[in-house]
């Protein structure tokens, strides 16, 4: 067993919250993120249990009244956990839980509160719990909205705040966001806190947090806060204008944001060099075959491109490679026949090449279509590209812009065994044309592309592509195409631009082997008030329930934290 004082070391930085992070006020808060929490290193074991306690509940977040009604739970059952409260950040009103809360946590040196208060939320606890504290440390986060809210809720929170602000005699530290913008509000709620810290006998720095749109005049009136020694600024462009007020500029300091840029480096780097010996080959002392596998592997990073790319390149396939020996030559040349990139341009003469290419030693024919294993088609003529696809017999992925009746009739007649994905046009003149292709091709697909004007009497694809695993909609996922006759065993994933409005019909049961629906403009709630009016949630948790996730714009599920009632509170 590990001596708590070096277990303690290792969870300590997956559990320290960052005073970065702490402080932050930007209009996305650094905690509306989707991940696990971090009160699962608790559940590892009693040792960490035991260890780990202290260390989690150092810096509480709150974001919602469902954390706050779960913590007031808590530390009625165990208030020895309040005095391990440090830091406190509370983003909302959050009801008479937070009276709790603040009672069973006499230790709080650092308090965030936003004043992002709306009607509907219950400010009472806050207000009646802010009189327990003497904190060191008061962060003060306005919405920068053009229209901040106005009630009665907000207006008597701000009283409070202004009213304990005069009585406690621990602060030393105010930071407060009043710079950007003209509105009045801003100046006025500015002057209020001002007004309080005058008569603050213990303040003694000052952080006006954010950039500043213009000198406001509450600025004069910092000098005569007599306990005041810094001023801190993380905008410097009011310097010429605060330098022109000498009892401002005596406690004036600039500290602006950090942000990493690396440092170009100056140092030149020199690699000796000696002259190579025109006799010199490289892996001389490695048998033949070796030597051309290493070659060959080298040349499959050089010359070919991923696949899950769709977007046009440049066709500089790189051939000055095969000009340098024959055995480049003759190892080169099927990695760079593996990937096609084809345009009007080089089309033409790409299909030459298959049907005429010879061999410069002994002038004999070499097939370089099995070489083939992607093609992008970009507006190529139809007749050079039937003819390119016509000696691919080893083609698994197939990109195309165009999907005309010439080209319709030209691909029935050609197999493609080994075919797994199709990247079909974002348009079609006949939004029902490749469903003939679909009939004696779809078989061996395993990801699909629709295009975005799909018929809505189109019959479901995945009918006709019982080996699909990955099914694409280029707009919002069409729920008429997974309303399937027969159980689809190889479906995983669906993916879409938007969630539809009937995705609650997805008939689940027949994809036993869904994992993931992701949707590309799907960004979650990042506050109470937007997850109140956001249906994406609900279905997203009754899908997680059958064990497909929905997954957003972030790439992460939603993650469910607190559940009371029926309200669900995640982040």
């Amino acid at each position: 067993m590990l001596p708590d004082e070096i277990i303690s070391e290792i969870l300590s930085p997956a559990l320290n919250v960052s005073d970065e992070r702490f402080a932050a006020t930007e209009r996305i808060s650094p905690f509306a993120t989707y991940s696990v929490s971090s009160s699962a290193y608790l559940l590892v074991c009693k040792a960490w249990l035991r260890v780990a306690t202290p260390l989690l509940y150092r810096v509480v977040v709150l974001r919602s009244t469902s954390q706050a009604n779960a913590l007031e739970e808590t530390l009625q059952d165990h208030p020895e956990l309040g005095r391990f409260i440090k830091k406190l950040r509370v983003e909302g009103g959050y009801g008479p839980a937070m009276h709790t809360i603040l009672q069973a946590a006499p230790n709080i040196q650092d308090l965030f509160v936003s004043l992002s208060i709306w009607s509907t939320d219950r400010t009472a606890g806050l207000r009646n719990g802010l009189a327990l504290l003497n904190p060191r440390r008061v962060i003060i986060d306005d919405p920068s909205a053009r229209d901040p809210p106005h009630n009665k809720q907000l207006d008597n929170l701000m009283q409070t705040l202004w009213a304990c602000i005069r009585t406690w005699d621990n602060l030393k530290i105010f930071s407060m966001p009043y710079g950007f913008g003209s509105e009045e509000w801003r100046s006025v709620r500015a002057r209020n806190f001002i007004s309080s810290l005058e008569e603050c006998a213990s303040v003694h720095t000052i952080q006006l947090t954010g950039y500043f749109s213009k000198f406001h005049e509450f600025l004069r009136l910092l000098p005569d806060i007599s306990s005041l020694e810094i001023v801190e600024f993380t905008d410097s462009t009011l310097r010429p204008a605060i330098n022109r007020i000498p009892e401002l500029k005596a406690l004036a300091q600039f500290k602006p944001n950090l942000v990493f840029q690396p440092t170009p480096s100056t140092t030149k780097i020199s690699i000796p060099t000696r002259p190579i010996a025109s006799s010199f080959i490289p892996m001389s002392s490695v048998s033949e075959e070796t030597r051309e596998s290493i070659w060959s592997r080298i040349f499959f990073f050089a010359l070919s491109i991923d696949e899950p790319c769709i977007s046009t390149p440049v066709y500089s396939r790189r051939p000055c490679i095969l000009r340098v020996s024959k055995l480049f030559y003759r190892i080169a040349l099927p990695h760079l026949y593996h990937s096609l990139h084809l345009t009007p341009k080089n089309a033409v003469g790409v299909a030459t090449q298959l049907q005429h290419h010879k061999d410069k030693d002994n002038d004999t024919q070499i097939r370089l279509g099995p070489y083939i294993h992607s093609i992008r088609s970009f507006h190529a003529p139809t007749v050079s590209l039937l003819a390119i696809l016509s000696h691919a017999p080893n083609l698994r992925f197939l990109l195309v812009s165009e999907w005309g009746e010439e080209f319709q009739r030209g691909v029935e007649s050609l197999p493609f065994p080994a075919l797994h994905t199709l990247i079909l046009p974002p348009y079609l003149r006949d939004p029902t044309s490749f469903l003939l292709f679909l009939k004696t091709g779809g078989g061996t697909l395993r990801r699909l592309l629709l295009p975005e004007d799909l018929d809505k009497d189109t019959p479901p694809i995945l009918d006709l592509c019982p080996n699909l695993v990955q099914l694409e909609f280029r707009g919002e996922y069409d729920v008429s195409q997974t309303a399937v006759k027969n159980e689809h065993r190889a479906l995983r994933s669906i993916s879409a631009m938007r969630m539809p409005p009937k995705l609650t019909n997805l008939d689940v049961d027949k994809f036993p082997a869904l994992k993931e629906i992701r949707l590309r403009h799907l960004e979650w709630p990042t506050t109470e008030r937007e997850l109140a009016k956001n249906n994406c949630v609900a279905i997203a948790e009754s899908l997680a329930e059958m064990g497909v996730a929905v997954i957003g714009l972030s790439g992460r599920p939603w993650v469910t934290r607190v559940r009371r009632g029926r309200r669900v509170e995640g982040g």
